[in-house]
């Protein structure tokens, strides 16, 4: 399973939603081996940064690309250490 999307709102980290797609929607060559093909003429790219400022926002965005992907992987809430990010999120 890949994690292909992530949207993130309603954490005290962020004021606005935060929207992430890791998916490259355009004309991939052949032989590039940065893209992966998912689906015809829709690319998976490997590579991907995060530049800011200090307290910008990066770390719990790592953390929480981090935590998706634990979850895709079926480990249980109480196994996860970043999910400290969620306290204070209400249902």
């Amino acid at each position: 399973m890949r994690l292909l999307k992530l949207k993130i709102e309603g954490l005290k980290a962020y004021k606005t939603p935060l929207e992430l797609e890791f998916v490259a929607r355009q004309r991939g060559m052949k032989g590039n081996s940065h893209l992966y093909e998912l689906l015809p003429r829709v690319y998976q790219n490997s590579t991907l940064m995060f530049i800011g400022d200090n307290t910008s926002g990066k770390s719990p965005t790592i953390e929480m690309i981090s935590f998706a992907m634990r979850m895709l992987e079926g480990m249980p809430l109480s196994l996860m250490k970043n999910a400290i990010i969620l306290d204070g999120v209400s249902v």
